[in-house]
């Protein structure tokens, strides 16, 4: 089960945490998912997100970021990469709060906060909620020129997993920046 932390319990240590990755890890001894500061090295500057819904593709194949039709209404639906196939379910819009969520409803892109300072973190949809863990930073490094896009609050970026990233249903994740192809994404 996912557990949710709300906007006012996190916010005072959230603070303390840039905008960066990649991550060079937790404190020793710090709980997983503890509010923790930490070292990071900047990616690049904040860039904007385009005022339109678009459709985020991976540069590494060209698949589409994709809500699970199938359990897109509920909390927890998984984020996916699929054929891209301009279907409601691979728009997204990214909100004044920086949360972005699905256009086919309001379900945000959402880490969960237990493991979010940890590589692999599954990224799955929530009711948005403008929860830390909602908000993402959109940058453009200068070494690739295509867009990243990283958690606000542990500064790890949006990756595919690798281990599937050919097929559709490719797991979405959270890992240290490094600027890959799996962690490349074009605003279409």
């Amino acid at each position: 089960m996912l557990k949710r932390l709300t906007r006012m319990g996190v916010l005072a240590a959230a603070a303390t945490l840039p905008f960066f990755g990649p991550t060079a890890g937790a404190a020793p001894g710090a709980s997983p998912g503890a509010a923790v500061a930490v070292n990071r090295a900047p990616v690049a500057a904040p860039q904007a997100f385009p005022p339109r819904p678009v459709t985020i593709r991976s540069n590494y194949n060209g698949k589409c970021l994709d809500a699970d039709l199938n359990r897109i209404n509920e909390n927890g639906a998984k984020v996916q990469l699929w054929d891209c196939n301009s279907n409601a379910q691979q728009f997204w819009i990214q909100t004044a709060d920086s949360a972005i969520h699905v256009s086919y409803n309001f379900k945000c892109l959402d880490a969960d906060v237990d493991h979010i300072f940890e590589n692999g973190d599954i990224v799955r949809l929530w009711d948005c909620n403008g929860s830390p863990q909602q908000q993402w930073i959109v940058a453009t490094p200068p070494v690739s020129g295509v867009n990243i896009i990283h958690s606000a609050y542990s500064g790890l970026c949006l990756d595919a997993d690798l281990n599937t990233i050919g097929a559709n249903g490719t797991t979405i994740q959270l890992w240290d920046c490094n600027v890959q192809n799996q962690q490349r994404w074009h605003f279409i």
